[in-house]
């Protein structure tokens, strides 16, 4: 079973038209900035590709698409006896238990909180942010509503349900599901980020490849089975992937369909696992068919939509009749997918400098700025007397791994092209992320100005705009 691979089809003989994945692709092209996709038809793979600086073989961070994995969990721990849904979320930890936990708290069960109603008005993840103790955090929270009786979306109650795993089992989520999923389907699951008591935060975090998304996707669309073996109960399945409460009072299109435990109802009778700026496992089960995406979008509706458009609308039961054209033009599009970088007209190779920066929130003593004809590079060096570089070449993608004073080291893609004699722009996608950030260095006499600005600012560390005088 861990040698599983996909085989591959050409999309008519399938079903699916390439002309509409073309159409499909084209779409996506136009959105800032999708990372990948892949897409599997009648257990084919008949369509996949990275937009350059992504590649195949980067996790990426999932987000919220992490919760469908949480809800595997505690299906399988259900299915081994370990617990109930309707066990009490109290029952879990009466250690924690005081004056301060709410009669409505303590009346939450599981299922409660896997269909995102324990009763919170809004969720106290933000509170819980500043505590150590975040069990104790949520259980002592507020709570407005009777549980079970309003969907409010709640990153704090996946977390809970980590907890109550590692509770049970004595393993965090990761580890509870490296022999029971996660191997059985060939997926290298080694990083899901963890609260200061250690335990995996069950509702974002986690990391994977986008294949690992596909294989998790045709193990939903099988109802838990893989290659002969049942890795997740089918009856929890059934009814994780129903719908389980009303979230009609949500905006967008696809985020009003219902909710069921850590995935989403959506249309044409389907159901997703997703995650925020564009991590999607769209499961068909009508059509036989998954689709998983990354990116780094603000508007997530716009990538189901142009789905829904394009491929969709072109699918049929039986083979479609052969399109050479079509299907050498789809060839080409996905051989082809990239993300432009930085660009200017204009050459310049000015002389080196570096300089002394003013007092500033991240740190920073000193910016170093190195010239050759082909690249830049901004050597920032810290207060606390550590070092760190970042290259760019002109109007190309350059890999680096660096921390930034953030809260992990990251691979980022960098490109740089002078705006003008004054001004240098760098663009750089943190690839293993939906984040892709501008600086804008801008030189003016002996002083420098540099504003780090992110194409999305969600859970992103922010920078303060930096000045400094050229040493």
């Amino acid at each position: 079973m861990e040698n599983f691979t996909f085989q591959t089809a050409v999309p008519e003989t399938q079903g699916v038209s390439s002309a509409a994945i073309c159409d499909f692709v084209r779409r996506l092209s136009v959105l800032d900035y999708i990372h990948s996709f892949m897409l599997l038809r009648h257990d084919k793979l008949i369509a996949q590709t990275w937009w350059e600086p992504f590649k195949p073989e980067y996790k990426h961070e999932l987000f919220s698409a992490s919760k469908s994995f949480t809800s595997a969990a505690i299906g399988i721990a259900q299915g081994e006896g370990l617990l109930k849904l309707s066990d009490r979320l109290v029952s879990f930890f009466p250690e924690k238990l005081n004056e301060n936990v709410s009669e409505k708290m303590r009346q939450v069960t599981l299922r409660n909180l896997l269909t995102m109603a324990s009763g919170h008005e809004s969720c106290p993840l933000m509170k819980l942010h500043t505590m150590q103790d975040w069990v104790q955090g949520f259980l002592e929270s507020e709570l407005k509503f009777d549980p079970g009786t309003k969907f409010v979306y709640n990153s704090a109650a996946t977390y809970m349900l980590a907890a109550v795993i590692r509770k049970v089992t004595g393993q965090n989520v990761i580890d509870y599901l490296q022999e029971r999923l996660f191997r059985p389907l060939g997926i290298k699951a080694e990083k899901w980020d963890s609260c200061p008591q250690g335990t995996n935060i069950g509702g974002w975090g986690f990391w994977l490849k986008t294949e690992d998304l596909l294989r998790f996707g045709r193990l939903l669309l099988n109802n838990g089975s893989w290659e002969g073996r049942q890795l997740i109960p089918a009856e929890y399945l059934k009814e994780a992937t129903s719908f389980q409460i009303d979230n009609s009072t949500n905006d967008q299109p696809d985020w009003k369909l219902g909710y069921g435990y850590q995935f989403w109802r959506t249309s044409f009778n389907s159901f997703r696992g997703d995650g925020a700026c564009g991590q999607y496992i769209l499961v068909m089960p009508e059509k036989d068919l998954v689709l998983a995406v990354t990116s780094g979008v603000s508007n997530m509706q716009n990538i189901l939509t142009a789905f829904w458009e394009t491929v969709y609308a072109s699918l049929q039961d039986a083979p479609a009749a052969e399109d050479r054209t079509a299907a050498t033009e789809l060839e080409m599009l996905l051989a082809s997918r990239k993300h432009a970088p930085a660009a200017s007209a204009l050459v310049q190779h000015p002389s080196d400098r570096i300089y002394k920066m003013q007092e500033n929130s991240i740190g920073l003593d000193t910016l170093e700025i190195t010239f050759t004809d082909e690249d830049c590079s901004l050597i920032f060096n810290w207060q606390d007397g550590t070092a760190e570089k970042l290259s760019a070449r002109y109007g190309e993608h350059t890999l680096n791994e660096l921390q930034l004073k953030e809260n992990e080291v990251r691979i980022l893609a960098a490109s740089a092209a002078w705006q003008s004699k004054e001004q240098l722009e760098l663009v750089v996608f943190a690839v293993e992320t939906p984040f892709r950030d501008v600086y804008d260095i801008c030189f003016s006499g002996n002083t420098v100005r540099l504003e780090r600005t992110a194409k999305l600012e969600f859970l992103h560390d922010r920078w303060p705009v930096l000045e400094g005088e050229q040493l």
